[in-house]
């Protein structure tokens, strides 16, 4: 089950550049500090996938603050390690 956005965070991602059509790659801090990396969002709308995790770790109204991930230098992704949702 995707994960819809705050409408504070949706405008937030559309005043920033997608990473490729359609989507942001973005690193996600909860408001127990916790920080998830290369998370997957839709439209700037929607969490569809998190990389590193076997279930979601937190829900909308937990997320603090998103950053968009640097692909200057981007991880070396194993496809088997991405949650889909």
């Amino acid at each position: 089950m995707k994960i819809k956005l705050s409408d504070k965070d949706i405008s937030k991602l559309k005043e920033i550049p997608e990473t490729k059509m359609g989507y942001h790659i973005v690193s996600i801090e909860t408001i127990n500090g916790t920080i998830y990396k290369n998370v997957l969002i839709e439209g700037c709308t929607y969490i569809s996938g998190i990389y590193g995790c076997d279930k979601i770790p937190f829900n909308a109204k937990e997320i603090k603050n998103i950053k968009v991930t640097d692909l200057q230098k981007p991880d070396d992704f194993d496809s088997s390690k991405w949650l889909i949702l």
